[in-house]
C-alpha cells in the first residue's frame, strides 16, 4: 500500500464540538439504508432486514454527533455498513472522509519514522488527523512497534479523537470486555462517548 502524501501542514485544527447530522426520517433513512446496502454488496439479495440495521438507521435520523462502532458475530454485514456506506453517506453531506482496513494503519510506520515537514504521513497519523476516522475490523491489526516502544494505534487514534470529539466510525468481532483488555479501560470509555455503540448477533449470512 502506498504511503500518503502530503504534508502535516496541510491539516487544520478543528473546533472541539459534536456535529450532529440527519438524512431524513425513518421511513427515508430506511430507503436509503436498504438502497446503498443493496448497490454497495451485490450478494445482499434477497436483502434481509436485521434487528442491528434498525438501529442504524435511527442512528441515521439524528446522529447526535457521533459515529458508529458496531461489534459482534462476523458475516451480518458490519463491514459493508462502516467500510462503504459510511463514506457514501457522508458523501451526502459534502463530507469527505476514507475508510481503512484495522492492519493498514500498522503495516509502515517504522519505514516513516520520525514524521518531519518533508516526509510522508502514514495511515495512522492520517485517522488521527482526520475529521472522520473510519476503521474496520479492529482488533486484527498487530501492536505498533516503534525502535522498541510497543503501543495500539487504535488506542491513539481514540486519543485524538476524544480531544476535539470527533465521531469515530469502527466494526470489530471482539467483544467489549476484549477491547477492553486489549485497549484498556480509557479507550472502550471513549468508544462510548465517540460511537453509538450497535451490537450484531446471530448466525453470518456469508
Amino acid at each position: 500500500m502506498n504511503i500518503i502524501s502530503f504534508p502535516r501542514s496541510g491539516f487544520r485544527t478543528l473546533p472541539r464540538r459534536q456535529e450532529p447530522l440527519s438524512w431524513g426520517g425513518y421511513d427515508q433513512c430506511t430507503a436509503l439504508f436498504t438502497r446503498l446496502f443493496c448497490e454497495l454488496d451485490a450478494t445482499a439479495r434477497p436483502f434481509r432486514m436485521l434487528p442491528e440495521y434498525r438501529s442504524v438507521i435511527e442512528w441515521m435520523g439524528d446522529t447526535h454527533g457521533k459515529g458508529l462502532f458496531l461489534y459482534g458475530d462476523c458475516g451480518r454485514g458490519k463491514s459493508v455498513i462502516i467500510r462503504y456506506m459510511i463514506p457514501a453517506l457522508l458523501a451526502m453531506k459534502d463530507r469527505d472522509a476514507k475508510a481503512y482496513a484495522a492492519d493498514e494503519f500498522t503495516r509502515r510506520q517504522q519505514e516513516v519514522r520520525p514524521v518531519t515537514e518533508e516526509e510522508p504521513l502514514t495511515v495512522l497519523d492520517v485517522l488521527k488527523f482526520v475529521r472522520y476516522p473510519i476503521i474496520d475490523d479492529v482488533g486484527t491489526e498487530p501492536p505498533i512497534n516503534d525502535y522498541g516502544i510497543r503501543y495500539e494505534g487504535f488506542s491513539q487514534i481514540m486519543a485524538a479523537a476524544e480531544d476535539r470529539l470527533k465521531p469515530v466510525f469502527a466494526s470489530t468481532n471482539l467483544t467489549p470486555e476484549q477491547i477492553g483488555e486489549r485497549y484498556g479501560i480509557r479507550t472502550l470509555d471513549r468508544i462510548g462517548r465517540l460511537c453509538r455503540c450497535i451490537e450484531f448477533r446471530g448466525a453470518s449470512l456469508r
